[in-house]
């Protein structure tokens, strides 16, 4: 990957859940963000939200187009898969949350 590129800015991606709040628009000062936001994936390689690069040669493209694209240079030469590994994101709740916990498909047969 061209260290030229590096650091990469994402634009957020925002969920919108009944137990969201407004401080990731109020106390971070995003104007973008909708007025009830539970979630800011701030790096997300998922089905449910892409990162996409926000500004600079790679304004548009999505985490997951980076990541086929240059594989190693960008996951590191142990990734198996070229999927970024992390969905890393801001929490606001209004009320306490639940503790939740998501088993892999094996786990889940189990139990």
């Amino acid at each position: 990957m061209n260290q030229d590129w590096m650091p990469l800015a994402f634009q957020p991606v925002y969920k919108d859940y009944i137990w969201g709040g407004a401080r990731l628009a109020t106390q971070l000062g995003r104007a973008e963000a909708p007025a009830r936001a539970a979630e800011s994936w701030e790096v997300a390689d998922h089905a449910d939200g892409q990162s996409v690069v926000a500004d600079g040669p790679l304004a548009g493209q999505t985490l997951r187009d980076l990541c086929r694209a240059h594989g190693a240079a960008l996951l590191g030469t142990v990734a198996t898969e070229a999927v970024f590994p992390l969905l890393i994101k801001l929490i606001d709740a209004r009320e306490c949350l639940s503790v939740q916990v998501h088993p892999d498909d094996a786990a889940a047969a189990r139990f």
